[in-house]
Formats: C-alpha cells, sequence, structure tokens
C-alpha cells in the first residue's frame, strides 16, 4: 500500500501543473465507456466472500475541478452496493479481500499515469470533442498481501458539473455495475 499512498501523492502534484477543460459533454456520450479487468489465474470468490475498504476513495484532479462534497462516499457506496447485491458481504474484522479505489479526473496525464502505475489501459474509442476522460480504478488483494488478485478501470468522459445531481448518481450506479460486470454472483462459480 505504501507505492500506493507514492502513486497518490505523486497524482496530486502532477494534478497541479493540469488545466481542466470543462467543454459540454454530449448527451449520448454520457455512457460511453471503456472497461479493461486484469485478475490472477484461478482467481475464484467462495460464496461467503467478505470485503473490506483498505482506505476512502482517493480522487486524483485538478485543483480547478469542483469535487462534489460526497463524491468519495458515493463512489464507495455504489461500489459497496453492486458487490453487495451479488451476494458479498463486507467486515472490517473478518474480511478476505481488501478494496481501494482511485478516481482520475482532468487531463491525460492524470489518467495515464493511473493506467501505467496499475497496469491497465481502457480507452474510449469515441470523441467528444475535446472532453475530459475520467477513470475509476478498483483494486482487490487478499487481506495483508501486497500483489492485486483483481483489478479493474472503467473510463468514462468526464461530466463535471454539467449534470444534475440525479443524473449523476444514475452514472455512479451504472458505473459501478460496468466496473464490476466480471465479478460473478456468490456461489456462482
Amino acid at each position: 500500500m505504501e507505492h500506493l499512498v507514492i502513486f497518490a501523492l505523486s497524482m496530486l502534484l502532477l494534478a497541479c501543473a493540469e488545466q481542466p477543460s470543462q467543454k459540454a459533454i454530449a448527451k449520448e456520450d454520457l455512457y460511453r465507456s471503456s472497461v479493461v479487468v486484469v485478475e490472477q489465474p484461478n482467481f475464484h470468490l467462495a460464496r461467503d466472500t467478505k470485503f473490506r475498504w483498505a482506505s476512502e476513495v482517493m480522487i486524483l484532479a485538478d485543483p480547478q475541478i469542483k469535487i462534489p462534497v460526497n463524491a468519495k462516499a458515493s463512489i464507495r457506496q455504489h461500489l459497496q452496493r453492486e458487490l453487495q447485491n451479488k451476494g458479498y458481504g463486507f467486515s472490517q474484522t473478518d474480511a478476505d479481500y481488501e478494496l481501494l479505489a482511485i478516481l482520475g479526473l482532468g487531463g491525460d496525464a492524470i489518467n495515464h499515469e493511473a493506467e501505467d502505475v496499475f497496469q491497465l489501459y481502457p480507452e474510449i474509442a469515441a470523441t467528444s470533442q475535446g472532453q475530459d476522460k475520467g477513470t475509476l480504478t478498483l483494486v482487490m488483494t487478499k487481506v495483508n498481501q501486497r500483489n492485486s488478485v483483481w483489478r479493474g478501470a472503467l473510463q468514462v468522459f468526464a461530466a463535471y458539473d454539467q449534470i444534475s445531481p440525479e443524473e449523476r448518481e444514475q452514472r455512479m450506479r451504472w458505473g459501478a455495475h460496468k466496473l464490476l460486470e466480471s465479478i460473478p454472483l456468490a456461489g456462482a462459480q
């Protein structure tokens, strides 16, 4: 996890040099996405698998980008709810796996740096006239181990404050589902 903290600090410094481009996003581009998932061979979640969060959600963004106050909690809530809907539990005391979520918002430099650290390279095929991209990365490790057993990244066009709070929540719900789509229902493996 020390590597992740160093990565987060370097990303914050890099973000200070970027300038956000807040061009209007076309409605049809709100749900364009690219998802990349990598898992260890023979990765299997047991029916009674429990997760816990390694830390709060990290957001790496240009300081000029207005991040909603509840963004970290909302991202965590949607990811956790998606795993619970699949039949998995959460426990701080007897978890099997830890989760770490990182959201990169802003210029390509922020997203490319995260891609290189986690070796995940999502890329939206379509363009949205200079619209920034945001990448949500989720890493799963066994408790007290450093190497990931599953990691995924979802890239979408960043909408910043161009959509309503309700639409933002709907989009986060959809994003959590897309990112965790490869995780089977508990007991289905």
